[in-house]
């Protein structure tokens, strides 16, 4: 497998982020079996296909909690998390602070500036153009 493949799985992960992606779904859609397939995609990104769609989940959701006004229910549910509760562990494990404190801590930082700057090579990363 080629990394222009992995790249090609990367992107369409981001294209149907909101939608229940498994790794069992995500195998049969690129044509490689489920084990194949998170091996190749571990070896090219240093990161399981599971932990790679959870990251951009909460990646999607925390450009969401700054630059909009959706209830965070709203957003957890859109990124398929069960309830608030769930989303509240894992973005704040992962952002070591709660949704509602990041969207706080960061809403006036994206109104001040222009927008959002997103580090492609580092996916967990959101910085703010100065």
């Amino acid at each position: 497998m080629k990394k222009v493949i992995i790249e090609e799985i990367k992107e369409w992960i981001d294209a149907n982020i909101n939608n229940p992606l498994k790794v069992k779904d995500i195998a049969k859609i690129s044509g490689y079996s489920k084990w194949h397939l998170q091996r190749e995609f571990m070896k090219y990104t240093n990161k399981s296909l599971g932990r790679y769609v959870l990251d951009r989940k909460l990646y999607f959701a925390a450009k969401d909690l700054v630059s909009g006004y959706e209830s965070i229910l709203t957003i957890s549910l859109r990124y398929g998390f069960e309830s608030h509760q769930s989303f509240t562990r894992v973005f704040s494990r992962k952002y070591k602070t709660p949704p509602s404190a990041y969207r706080r801590n960061n809403y006036l930082m994206h109104r001040r500036y222009s927008g959002i700057i997103v580090d492609n090579d580092n996916a967990d990363s959101i910085t703010h153009k100065i």
